[in-house]
């Protein structure tokens, strides 16, 4: 507990110093929030204004996306079926010229 007392003793004025230059802040601060408060309700007001507008232009911007993502939805399930068509008919093809060199070969 010694130990504690000469850093205390030399600590003690700064917290005094600091005490002091606090203090008035505080106290302050209650009569000048009573003045600011319409200014920070403006302040907030202009603020969900633009945060408004902003989430109307990222509403459009995504629906812009979306409809995009369904026409290239659309294009790639046509070219899925086209693909399978095609390779359906390749295999016919083949087995079809497969039956043919077949019968040539086998008498």
């Amino acid at each position: 507990m010694a130990v504690w007392i000469p850093v205390i003793k030399l600590a003690l004025p700064y917290v005094a110093t600091m005490a002091t230059a606090a203090i008035p802040a505080f106290t302050q601060r209650r009569d000048a929030s009573l003045d600011a408060v319409p200014v920070q309700i403006e302040e907030l007001q202009r603020a969900v204004a633009g945060n408004a507008e902003a989430l109307q232009g990222l509403a459009g911007q995504l629906e812009q996306a979306l409809r995009a993502l369904d026409q290239q939805t659309t294009l790639a399930t046509r070219r899925g079926r086209r693909a399978q068509w095609l390779s359906a008919l390749a295999v016919v093809v083949a087995v079809a010229s497969l039956g043919v060199s077949l019968s040539v070969v086998l008498p």
